[in-house]
């Protein structure tokens, strides 16, 4: 299994075209079979995310005016192993421009 300091190290001879193809093909078909996307559940803490909550709306800082639960989510997140070792609350963080348009995130509207 590829460590991610060997991923980081690769590197691949180049020519006037750029990298050597096949050498980035040859890699790309060993990260590929060492890909797990099999991370843990989740968690919010129940107690802190009530605190965090209760902690924004007690600030009453105007721009932030609208904090909504969501429900269970299932994101794909490596933030879950945190939650693992300590208490730990995951939430969204939005904006809306002024035009009141709903752009999502990496958007360069956002």
């Amino acid at each position: 299994m590829l460590t991610a300091q060997q991923i980081h190290e690769k590197s691949f001879s180049r020519d006037k075209k750029g990298y050597n193809i096949d050498e980035v093909d040859i890699f790309l078909d060993e990260v590929i079979v060492d890909y797990d996307d099999n991370y843990p559940v989740l968690f919010n803490s129940e107690n802190l995310t009530h605190f965090v909550v209760d902690s924004l709306k007690d600030q009453n800082i105007p721009e932030v005016n609208n904090i909504v639960y969501l429900g269970p989510q299932n994101p794909s997140e490596d933030f879950s192993y945190y939650g693992q070792v300590v208490p730990s609350t995951f939430f969204y963080i939005g904006a809306q421009p002024e035009d009141g348009g709903n752009y999502p995130h990496h958007s360069p509207l956002f």
